[in-house]
């Protein structure tokens, strides 16, 4: 039984695929995404789903909802704070001139 007559199949969320596409942003894109996510860092509570709605109302926000997944901005968030850690503090051996 298929149901592609259905408008609730054919969501956006339904046709990305993270294999197959990944947007990549502009440093501007970037620099937003950054201050929109620190700015609503109370919208992520750590209660069930919170993440995951917050994450879709600031792509939402940025105009990337047909982009990006809110997987993939969480991830990307992620990848983000953790960059910055290395840059913050880099190993001993690194940082020795």
């Amino acid at each position: 039984m298929e149901f592609s007559d259905h408008v609730y199949t054919n969501t956006t969320y339904d046709k990305i695929n993270p294999f197959e596409f990944t947007y990549k942003m502009s440093s501007k894109e970037i620099e937003d995404f950054v201050k929109l996510r620190v700015s609503n860092n109370d919208l992520f509570s750590g209660k069930r789903n919170t993440s995951m709605w917050a994450w879709r109302a600031i792509l939402k926000h940025m105009g990337l909802q047909h982009k990006m997944t809110y997987n993939q901005a969480s991830k990307k968030w992620e990848n983000l704070k953790k960059r910055y850690k290395e840059l913050k503090n880099p190993p001993w051996y690194e940082s020795v001139p």
